[in-house]
């Protein structure tokens, strides 16, 4: 998953969905084939049962080996399944939901949302054409999303911050940085550590799974925090460049 998972999630959380049948099989993959999911369901009156077994997959090998193996058992009403993934490993259990969205199907973890389609078929579509798309686009275009969080006591610091910027030119910026602060061995000395990361790309609106979703790619990482940003909650979409 990249930075933008979190809105991705948030949007498929508020669609509305349609589709009633979850049996068969269905298949997560990311793009670059190096890990996948294969989800096996079964529907017996209202109960389901099935497995999910998930793979890495080298990317220059293209050595498989299974990184996780999971019963998943609950019930069905109208179209959706309460459900419990069970590891096959050490018996832990989480609860999830599974529904359909016209082809696809989901499956609800808390903070998450994977999207899975049939054997064959592509979870991601070009988003031309789309209202919905087109509204998204609309929505995140030439704005700032950012997250923060500090503590402190007895004199020493930690914080971090995580920014994304969708520009109006099509370029995306993340960045991420954390500093730490301790008091030193000599009165009034400090200590300090941080890091940051940041990331240059193109962001674009696709169909994932049937959603509209803000996708990117990544053209170049930077190992300082740069400063030019999309003016914050701007008015009116803007470019990046220049600024």
């Amino acid at each position: 998953m990249n930075a933008v998972s979190m809105a991705r999630a948030a949007l498929i959380l508020a669609l509305p969905f349609q589709g009633t049948e979850l049996s068969g099989k269905w298949e997560f993959k990311v793009d670059d084939g190096t890990y996948e999911e294969r989800l096996d369901l079964s529907v017996s009156g209202n109960q389901l049962r099935g497995t999910l077994i998930a793979f890495n997959h080298g990317y220059f090998s293209r050595r498989s080996t299974e990184a996780g193996s999971f019963r998943v058992e609950g019930t069905v009403q109208n179209g959706r399944a309460a459900a419990r993934m069970i590891d096959v490993s050490n018996g832990s259990s989480r609860d999830v939901e599974i529904t359909r969205r016209g082809a696809y199907l989901l499956l609800r973890l808390p903070g998450r949302v994977v999207g899975y389609a049939r054997p064959g078929t592509p979870l991601v579509h070009d988003g031309e054409g789309s209202g919905e798309a087109l509204a998204l686009a609309k929505a995140v275009m030439g704005r700032i999303y950012q997250t923060s969080s500090q503590a402190n006591g007895r004199g020493s610091f930690v914080g971090g911050r995580t920014r994304l910027a969708l520009c109006a030119n099509g370029e995306v910026a993340y960045d991420f940085s954390d500093l730490v602060t301790v008091p030193g061995n000599s009165s009034g000395a400090t200590n300090d550590a941080g890091s940051s990361v940041s990331r240059r790309g193109q962001w674009t609106v696709v169909l994932y799974a049937g959603a509209p979703t803000v996708m990117t790619r990544e053209l170049q990482s930077i190992v300082r925090v740069e400063s030019r940003y999309c003016p914050h909650r701007s008015s009116r979409p803007t470019s990046c460049r220049g600024q």
